[in-house]
């Protein structure tokens, strides 16, 4: 009888190290297919960055957006400052200049003298103006006419000297977001409402950062000059904004994802 019970224990310990290989087998299978989901999702996520940032998309409104509120910063700052939503520049050479200055002094433009060239500004626009303005300028383009434009500029009087700052597409900081919104909906043991949290939480946190960044960069240009511009631009803050973004998202696995989890 005890024998018998020795080989009945002997299986049961056999099947339950049995049970226990498959089930390792199976979490480290689970874990794999976990981290290979999120690998997949980053990896499209970054193909489709490179994607959208090859279209070359104008984005005007989030610039002007962008511009205004930076603009609006500086001023508090105690910074001379101008925000303009159109700028259309014209080398003095240029046999289009005569003609030009016509058509935009009529669309309310007003020019102006700097470095060779005459520039255009005007800080409001009615919306049929700036269509009329977009194709006459996209016209002298298609001519073969040096014609530089921006729907939003930075205007900073420097003890009478114009420095000024062209809020392009990667100024709007539509790429941190993008980051953001990737490694949240990427990360595998979030369910779908702490993901939205995170969406909604994360990215106004990122466009006020991005406000910072540029206020604090446009600053450093205008207190130190373009060489101290260019090393706040091209290194410190995009550093700060990698580890911002990070900073970001590891809280939010802490307190909301992990937080949920242990409740």
């Amino acid at each position: 009888m005890r024998r018998k019970d020795k080989m009945t224990s002997e299986k049961i310990n056999e099947a339950k190290e049995k049970i226990s290989k498959l089930t390792s087998k199976f979490q480290k299978k689970k874990e794999l297919y976990k981290i290979s989901k999120f690998a997949a999702i980053l990896a499209f996520a970054a193909i489709l960055l490179v994607l959208i940032s090859s279209m070359n998309l104008e984005m005007r409104f989030a610039r002007r957006q962008v511009a205004r509120q930076t603009n609006a910063v500086l001023q508090l700052g105690g910074m001379n400052t101008q925000f303009y939503e159109h700028s259309v520049i014209i080398p003095n050479d240029s046999p289009a200049l005569p003609e030009a200055t016509d058509r935009l002094t009529k669309l309310g433009l007003h020019g102006r003298e700097i470095e060779g060239a005459t520039q255009f500004l005007s800080e409001s626009m009615h919306h049929d103006d700036e269509e009329i303005l977009h194709r006459y300028t996209n016209n002298l383009k298609a001519q073969g006419y040096r014609v530089y434009t921006t729907p939003a500029l930075i205007d900073i009087n420097k003890t009478g000297e114009p420095f000024q700052i062209d809020v392009v597409p990667e100024c709007v900081g539509w790429i941190g977001m993008f980051a953001i919104i990737a490694l949240i909906i990427a990360y595998p043991d979030a369910k779908k409402q702490e993901k939205f949290l995170g969406v909604i939480m994360a990215v106004p946190l990122i466009h006020i950062m991005n406000i910072i960044r540029l206020s604090t960069t446009v600053y450093a240009g205008w207190a130190h000059g373009i060489k101290f511009l260019d090393i706040v631009h091209d290194f410190l803050w995009r550093t700060l904004l990698i580890i911002w973004a990070l900073f970001l998202w590891i809280i939010w696995i802490k307190f909301i994802v992990e937080d949920e989890e242990e409740e």
